[in-house]
């Protein structure tokens, strides 16, 4: 015992002990200012580039709203709208009005596959909202139940059809926390049109104009999208042959 006692308070042991609880203190504030810069950086280049895109997510959400107000206004009013132009009982009004959702499922899917496959992802999304802009404006003059209706499917296809389209132009435009941040932007201020859209139809049929003066509104929101989407710069070609995902 009396060995392995000297060697416990040996002089030089102890020394060393020391200098390695110096290192691992060292090393240890050494990570730890390592990653306080890294998280500075990572906070700053966020904000930089949330800063940059700022004006792009301002846009975008403003072609949003006007995505929402139009399908909102349209899926909520459809069935009242049926009934404005014709006799049908209710359950004939819920068969008829089944006709614009089964176009518009086969239409966005259709619309989908040629945005993708030829990557014109913003040609689409403008396409779609200026052709439900002009179907809407024709629905709102419409006074028999076949165009009215024929109109309005159309019009609810193309608004639908801008949904693949948008979101692929959108996070095209964003990589990392900033699509992150730039999606959740968009999703929170542009949703506000599903309140705006059924309202405004609402508000103008109370007030004796019928559906024409709500769905004019929607068409003239659906049109300033259209010419919004054509503002928003397209995404920056990368020259490294592998393509990346846009959120990670």
């Amino acid at each position: 015992m009396p060995g392995i006692f000297d060697t416990v308070v040996d002089p030089q042991v102890q020394a060393l002990v020391r200098r390695e609880g110096q290192l691992l203190v060292q090393l240890r504030e050494t990570l730890e200012r390592e990653r306080d810069e890294h998280a500075a950086v990572s906070r700053a280049d966020l904000w930089g580039t949330t800063l940059r895109l700022s004006w792009q997510i301002l846009l975008l959400t403003i072609v949003y709203f006007g995505l929402t107000a139009s399908a909102y206004g349209l899926i909520l009013w459809l069935p009242t709208y049926i009934h404005s132009l014709t006799s049908l009982s209710n359950r004939g009004i819920g068969f008829v009005s089944v006709i614009p959702y089964v176009a518009s499922a086969i239409a966005m899917v259709l619309v989908g596959m040629s945005s993708d496959r030829t990557a014109k992802h913003r040609l689409h999304l403008v396409g779609s909202a200026f052709a439900a802009g002009i179907f809407l404006l024709i629905a709102a003059y419409t006074t028999s139940i076949i165009p009215g209706l024929t109109f309005l499917t159309l019009a609810l296809m193309a608004t639908l059809c801008m949904q693949g389209p948008f979101w692929a132009t959108a996070t095209s435009l964003m990589s990392g926390m900033a699509a992150a941040a730039g999606i959740a932007v968009i999703n929170s201020l542009g949703n506000l049109g599903g309140f705006f859209g059924p309202y405004i139809i609402g508000q103008k049929r109370s007030s004796g104009g019928g559906f024409g003066g709500g769905m004019v509104l929607i068409a003239a929101t659906l049109a300033l999208a259209g010419i919004i989407s054509l503002l928003v710069r397209g995404p920056r070609r990368n020259s490294s042959p592998k393509t990346l995902n846009p959120l990670q």
